[in-house]
């Protein structure tokens, strides 16, 4: 069963598994340690937005330091006009020049800190939409595979094929860059399957007794068999090693095998 991050409703929880779904913002999220959520992105997004305004009025309040020199340096001109009055032109300009050029300095240190910061909140932001997108296309891939790859190949199918995904619009497709052309996930996994049924291909439990698993000896399938499949005859002595022993010795390898003997060997 593949449980969806996010649930509308607390009523949609499957039945047991209550503990692991806690509210958040009027949504029922599952609980995984590390996950990023699309709720948890958004929330970034918003951090993001709020650090764009600080450093645009950080960049206004560094304008702002400019026109005070130009202001000082006019009322230096005006006050130095005073000579008579015993004023010190160029002490006066330089304290001027000291303090609104402090000022600036002051202003353009806190405009570049805000930037690495707006900088790195993006870049996070980025990192949990990539991760939240990665998600969401491998639960796509899960969905469209239940019924059309076998059970010990889905997992093999999935990281063979997961990259060849993108997000459109919200909505999961095949990259077209990368497979050649964009198509629904369900269009995909039932062309890929297509390609290479002896692997992928849900195998018929009929056939009597020795149905299920050992019809996958007996129908073709066997991945030790032939030229043999490495990636599916490990992925079969992970996922079942009595269906792999029984597959090994159907095709007559033994642990000596040039090309199998590893796994075989493994499967005790």
């Amino acid at each position: 069963m593949t449980l969806k991050m996010i649930l509308d409703n607390e009523t949609d929880i499957p039945t047991g598994l209550e503990a692991e779904y806690a509210e958040r913002d009027g949504k029922w999220e599952l609980q995984v340690d590390g996950a990023k959520s699309q709720v948890d992105v958004d929330k970034l997004k918003k951090a993001l937005d709020a650090e764009r305004v600080i450093t645009s009025q950080l960049r206004k309040d560094g304008g702002k330091a400019a026109e005070l020199q130009v202001e000082l340096d006019n009322k230096n001109s005006i006050i130095a006009t005073f000579k008579d009055g015993g004023f010190d032109e160029d002490k006066l300009n330089q304290m001027a020049d000291e303090r609104a050029a402090g000022k600036i300095q002051i202003a353009q240190m806190e405009k570049e800190h805000a930037e690495k910061a707006q900088s790195d909140t993006a870049a996070r932001l980025e990192a949990m939409q990539q991760e939240a997108n990665a998600g969401k296309i491998r639960d796509a891939i899960r969905e469209a595979m239940k019924t059309d790859v076998r059970d010990t190949a889905q997992s093999i199918f999935l990281q063979l094929n997961e990259r060849k995904c993108t997000i459109v619009d919200g909505i999961v497709l095949t990259n077209a860059e990368v497979y050649g052309s964009t198509i629904s996930v369900a269009e995909f996994v039932k062309s890929e399957v297509a390609k290479d049924p002896d692997n992928f291909k849900p195998i018929s439990s009929g056939g009597g007794a020795g149905g299920g698993k050992k019809g996958t000896v007996q129908s073709g399938d066997n991945p030790f068999k032939g030229k043999g499949n490495l990636t599916i005859a490990a992925a079969l002595a992970k996922s079942d090693p009595e269906a792999a022993k029984a597959a090994a010795k159907a095709a007559g390898l033994n642990a000596y095998d040039p090309r199998f003997g590893a796994i075989i060997k493994s499967l005790g």
